[in-house]
């Protein structure tokens, strides 16, 4: 009997395709790459959810905030409210001094956790 994949990682796969192949990603990109909408994506923007680098007017995403942004596009189609994944970023940000991708990564001491309706660090 052949084991599926869970579906986080079935969800991030892409990211292992693109990993180590481009490290820099324009909003048409990211847009492209995880569905999410232009201006959702202005909004995370303005409120610190993911804050690319920029060039000029230029949005520049790392591959750290495309991890991010596909991680947070996941958890809202799975119906957590943003404003609880908000509280787990700056959680993981403040008292650990670690960004979102980090966590997701399976190589840090921390991990991130879904089950029902909470989120776990």
């Amino acid at each position: 009997m052949e084991q599926t994949k869970p579906r986080m990682f079935q969800t991030f796969s892409w990211l292992s395709v693109l990993n180590g192949m481009q490290t820099r990603f324009t909003s048409s990109e990211v847009v492209a790459l995880t569905g999410i909408s232009p201006r959702q994506l202005q909004w995370w923007d303005e409120r610190h959810i993911v804050v690319p680098a920029r060039e000029g007017h230029r949005r520049i995403y790392s591959m750290e905030d495309l991890t991010e942004i596909a991680v947070i596009c996941d958890l809202r189609r799975r119906g957590f409210p943003l404003q609880r994944v908000r509280k787990v970023i700056r959680c993981l940000q403040k008292e650990f001094g670690r960004r979102l991708a980090e966590a997701v990564s399976g190589v840090s001491e921390y991990h991130f956790v879904t089950g029902g309706a909470s989120i776990y660090l």
